[in-house]
């Protein structure tokens, strides 16, 4: 019987548009597309958090049974409770379009470990031990997953494996699939029988699929590949099971008959369980490492013995720390040769790597640029040396007397004047041909900027509907523009006049002049293409022949009325057009072969000949375009280009290069040097023997092609390179990786500068040789650069979306405002004028406790320094980062050992004191740090898992943490010497701080607590165990809990944020903390951010008030902007 189609391919439909909402689900953004569903990033407005909603294709809508086996079947996988499968927290129908909604994983994929390199067993027995346990859970439900590999093994942030994906899972009481489809799974994983379309597989076919897994777990690689998918099945159905000692020296024996029983080809003869498999790898590490210890044993018993003759040997040995204490046989210590003794760790000192160089300041005329008002200067002290600590009785603070003028007995004195709030997400970067208008597209419609001086063109955005697509004619007159509902709208630059072109329908994925301006052409998500005859706007015409969207468009570079396309139907065509009037065009050629989307259209620079690239199938095919023979088909292919003369192709296979004819496909020459995958290649505009490439082993490399040597080496990244661009002149090269952007000299190969970057740098557009603007694809931030001074010129817009805001910091002169939102970027307001000054990217990646993954880690606090001139920002990278404010540029980093939750600067500046905490620990670490020396005064722990806050003392005596889980409190230390003074808890009660602060004059703490919606006044005169130092205690200040609170200027009234989203106004009567009698106007008090917003784990902070008690600013409802408040005199 012909064996069905393996699910390989991504299926993406043309008549699909992505809606705002899937039944209460506010969609974010598209995560992945397959041919069984669509999976988004969704906002569920109702639980207030981030969901993964999956939706099964339009293309199914039609078949009634199918939806009703979609309903059945959802209900049966939501039933599928187990700590390793990814929760299922609702399923729904939008419009007759069935939606499953699920955990949002933020760890990545078992496939984004292994692309670091493969694991030892120890390190995979923990992850198959879970996923084990949740395949036996569903086939003891009779349900069979059908469909495990790496991609589908995920990991929340904490880095517990979790089983995704159960789309074509089978179940016990059908033969029938979530897709209706015979979908089998993927060729590489698929066991015997599903290959051969046997519809009775049972839970050992899993077992297989799980012994591919490990395969590629211990070794880097699968057991059987091929070079179709066909040919990968009738492996797992014919070829004998590899030794995998054969490609692992390392393993420890046994593996190899785990694996051979795992991937037998009967399944009677497998594992009978997942988790029998995994228990007999654990047996195997078990036996391992006991004889690892055994041989260590018997070499440190040798070794100790000599030592022991010379007299103390042993303990000499040990406490050196020759030999760690845990290392030491316990039949040795047991009869005293060694004693253990605790080991000194000494502090880590901190060498910077980078040393900014001063730059020329610019202004530019249409941004403000953040320039820090003067403070009065600090001169650090090289020594550490704060006020003695009080050693005076425990005293209570008196009751404060109630002032005859509050300063604030008026609350209509409190006046919104202003809301800070991104813009949204962008979409497209252009700038025109002659370099003077840059076009930005997004949520936000078309907005267009003049060049270089960077004002915008209109006082509102051109087009006001979500755009996606740009295109500029060759003169600069022309701005074709695509619309996300899929209408298209000309510019006309000299009129200033608009026109439609299409109306909305299907999108518009493409869109492509020709070299001379006379055609504009139009590739759609459904397949057709249509075109337009310059001048000519009302007649276009319709290319017909494509089945599916539209991926690529190109006009030949020597004649302008060949148009080839590409598309999702894995076929490319030739296009004829006529440019007489009317205008008509007609199908000249059919490229097929492909079998997997065709990606990139790419003609040789002399016409001759066309290649069609697939990065999805990593493959090319290249053809002979008079007489549409095929010169050659390659596969592992995952970059392309033609040689600038025409006569060779360059293609990227692994770590080499190959040149190949273009005539016969021949091998001319080789070149390697890369030690990992070539992504991309670039000739350069100014010398055509040289190539550029670029490698996942996060260095570029410049060929001569000529001399097939290497030119430059361009080191210096620490994460792989997405993009690099050559400068107009080829005389400079700009490289972006996950979080920076770096400037290289071409010719000498030396880095000219460091630029603060984005996260995922999508678009680099040079407008000339000395600026260039950037896109972020992730903060969606636009940068414009002087290229020449090196130097960060403006921020255009603000774009963007901050997602829940997290954390409010003003500056120290009270003029600006950082703003920590869940994007992870810190941004600058300049709280005046409601810009967007700068913004702080750098946190990023695989912290040894995060459990990897190829995405950046959340960063949980920001302060300023007092000085306004710098700020520091921490994240789970454990790493703090001090940054120029003005510039954005990084100054040097620190390291620490844990995920850094909380920050404090000394009022100095010479100090910073930095708070660690993870569920890895029983506690964290509070750490003090000389920034003079950039080094380590002291480390203690504390009690708390989540670290709500740090805060120094007003005269630097006092270092205060608090926090919750396990024990929650306040805990004060000496700041001199670290020691525990004080843990401030309340007695027969729960302690969840969520906010704290000291009084001016240092006599008093509030704490706001996280679980009862009260607050503590504590006296800060004297730190005594012994007594309490409760003061005050102002209960049901909210229902649930509070997460704000800041004292107003006349530093006795208290002003409260609680879960209900209401500001409260708290005052002193009699002595005792009340609510004012004037209550503030509604529609001051009412309408901030309601509760909590998410889990979290760095400092909240949603109520922010001025150093000069002038300006507050609040995190408004929706937790997406700001609203800022003046307060009178």
């Amino acid at each position: 019987m012909p064996l069905p189609y393996p699910r390989f391919c991504q299926v993406r439909k043309a008549n699909e548009v992505t809606p705002p909402t899937i039944g209460r689900y506010e969609i974010q953004e598209e995560l992945g597309r397959g041919g069984m569903a669509t999976v988004y990033r969704a906002y569920d407005p109702r639980t207030r958090r981030q969901v993964a909603l999956k939706v099964l294709p339009q293309a199914f809508l039609d078949k009634p049974d199918l939806l009703k086996r979609f309903q059945r079947e959802a209900e049966t996988i939501a039933k599928l409770k187990h700590p390793n499968v990814v929760e299922v927290y609702d399923y729904g129908d939008h419009e007759g379009q069935p939606y499953l909604v699920m955990r949002l994983m933020q760890g990545g994929s078992l496939k984004d470990k292994l692309a670091k390199g493969p694991l030892t067993v120890p390190q995979a027995v923990p992850i198959l031990q879970g996923v084990a346990e949740a395949l036996d859970m569903a086939h003891q439900l009779g349900i069979v997953h059908r469909d495990l590999k790496p991609d589908n093994i995920l990991f929340d942030q904490y880095g517990r494996p979790f089983l995704s994906d159960f789309g074509i899972a089978k179940m016990g009481e059908s033969h029938a699939t979530l897709t209706g489809e015979e979908a089998i799974g993927t060729p590489h994983y698929v066991s015997p029988e599903q290959a051969q379309g046997n519809a009775s597989v049972d839970g050992r076919s899993d077992v297989y699929s799980l012994g591919v897994v490990l395969y590629e777990m211990l070794t880097g690689s699968r057991p059987y590949d091929a070079e179709t998918p066909i040919q990968v099945m009738m492996q797992h159905i014919m070829a004998p099971v590899p030794k995998i000692s054969r490609y692992s020296k390392n393993l420890p024996p046994g593996c190899d008959d785990i694996v051979g029983k795992a991937l037998a080809k009967d399944p009677t003869a497998r594992f009978p369980t997942a988790s029998s498999l995994v228990s007999e790898l654990s047996t195997v590490r078990q036996t391992a490492q006991r004889q690892t210890q055994r041989r260590w044993s018997l070499w440190l018993g040798s070794i100790l013995g000599v030592l022991l003759l010379l007299g103390g040997g042993g303990s000499w040995a040990l406490n050196r720390g020759v030999i760690a204490p845990e290392a030491a046989p316990d039949s040795l210590v047991a009869i005293g040769i060694l004693t253990p003794t605790s080991t000194f760790t000494p502090t880590p000192t901190f060498t910077p790597t980078f040393t900014p160089t001063p730059t020329p300041t610019f202004t530019p005329t249409a941004t403000p640029t953040f320039t820090p008002t003067p403070t009065p200067s600090f001169t650090p002290s090289p020594t550490f040396t704060p006020t003695a600590p009080p050693t005076a009785a425990p005293t209570a603070v008196p009751p404060t007397s109630t002032p005859a003028s509050l300063g604030f007995d008026n609350q209509e004195r409190l006046t919104a004047v202003r809301t800070l709030q991104t813009a949204g997400p962008l979409s497209d970067l252009t700038v025109s041909p002659d370099g003077q208008i840059a076009a930005i597209a997004g949520s936000t419609g078309l907005n267009l900027y003049s060049l270089p001086d960077l004002l915008p063109l209109q006082e509102t955005a051109l087009l006001t509907n979500t755009t996606s697509l740009t295109a500029w004619s060759a003169n600069s007159n022309l701005l074709a523009v695509a619309s996300s509902n899929g209408g298209l709208t000309l510019w006309q630059r000299d009129e200033n006049m608009l026109a439609t072109l299409l109306e909305a329908g299907s999108p518009v994925t493409k869109l492509l002049w020709s070299p001379d301006g006379r055609f504009l052409a139009a590739g759609l998500q459904n397949g057709q293409i249509h075109l337009w005859l310059t001048g000519e706007w009302n007649t276009p015409v319709v290319l017909e022949g494509h089945r599916e969207r539209i991926t690529d468009l190109a006009w030949s570079p020597v004649d302008y009325t060949l148009l080839a396309s590409g598309s999702t139907d894995d076929t490319g065509r030739l296009w004829q057009v006529d440019s007489d009037t009317p205008l008509a065009a007609s199908e000249q050629t059919t490229f097929t072969g492909m079998g997997t989307n065709v990606d990139t259209v790419l003609w040789s620079p002399d016409g001759s000949r066309l290649a069609l690239h697939s990065s999805f199938g990593i493959l090319v095919m290249w053809w002979d375009v008079a007489s549409g023979n095929l010169v050659r088909r390659d596969i592992n292919v995952n970059s392309v280009s033609w040689f600038p003369d025409g006569s060779h192709i360059v293609l990227a296979k692994g770590s080499n290069l190959e040149a190949r004819t273009a005539d016969t496909g021949n091998l001319t020459f080789t070149l390697s040097g890369h030690t990992s995958m070539v992504s991309r290649l670039s000739w350069s505009p100014a010398n055509p023997n040289w190539l550029l490439s670029i490698s996942d082993d996060e260095t570029i490399r410049l060929w001569d092609v000529t001399s097939q040597a290497t030119v430059q080496r361009f080191t210096g990244h620490s994460e792989p390179i997405d993009l690099a661009e050559w400068s107009p002149d080829g005389s400079a090269i700009l490289s972006a990786d996950l979080v920076s952007v770096r400037l290289w000299d071409a010719n000498s190969g030396a880095e000219r500068e460091q630029l603060p970057g984005h996260f995922q740098t999508s678009a680099i557009r040079w407008v000339n040789e000395n600026q260039l603007l950037t896109l972020g694809g992730s903060d969606h931030l636009v940068r414009v650069w002087d290229v020449a001074a090196g130097q960060h010129l403006a921020m255009l817009g603000n774009y963007g979306t901050t997602g829940e805001i997290r954390t409010l910091a003003w500056s120290p002169d009270n003029t600006h405002l950082a703003v920590l939102g869940s994007d992870d970027v810190v941004r600058i307001w300049d709280a005046t004028g409601g810009a967007v000054v700068q913004a702080l990217v750098g946190h990023t990646t695989r912290g040894p406790r995060i459990g990897g993954g190829n995405g950046y880690q959340p960063v949980t606090d920001v302060v300023w320094s007092p000085d306004g001139r710098s700020l520091a920002t921490v994240g789970e990278d454990e790493t703090i980062r001090i940054w120029d404010a003005a510039t954005g540029q990084e100054l040097y980093s620190l390291s620490e050992e844990a995920p850094v939750r909380a920050l404090a600067w000394s009022q100095r500046g010479d100090l910073l004191a930095a708070v660690t905490s993870d569920e890895w620990d029983e506690a964290g670490h509070v750490r003090l740090w000389d920034l003079n020396t950039r080094s380590s005064i002291w480390r203690r722990s504390h009690p708390m898992l989540r670290v709500s806050n740090v805060a120094f003392s007003p005269d630097g005596t006092y270092l205060a943490v608090g926090g919750w889980s396990g024990s929650g409190g306040i805990e004060i230390h000496d700041a001199q010497s670290g020691s525990s003074l004080s843990f401030l808890q309340l007695v027969g009660r729960r302690l969840d701080v969520a906010q704290f602060f000291w009084t001016e004059d240092g006599t008093r703490i509030y704490s706001a607590a996280r679980d009862e919606g009260d607050v503590q006044i504590w006296n800060a005169t004297v730190f005594d165990r012994s007594s309490s130092s409760l003061n005050e205690l102002i209960s049901e200040v909210d229902s649930r809990s509070l997460w704000g609170m800041t004292l107003l200027p006349d530093g006795v009234t208290l002003m409260t944020l609680g879960y209900t989203g209401n500001l409260r106004i708290w005052q002193p009567v009699n002595g005792r903390p009340q609510e004012a009698t004037t209550l503030l106007p509604p529609e001051t008090a009412a309408g901030h951010v309601e509760g909590r917003r998410s889990t979290f784990a760095g400092r909240h902070n949603y109520l922010a008030l001025s150093p000069n008690g002038q300006r507050l600013a609040v995190v408004a409802s929706g937790g997406q902007s700001v609203q800022i408040f003046m307060i009178a005199p």
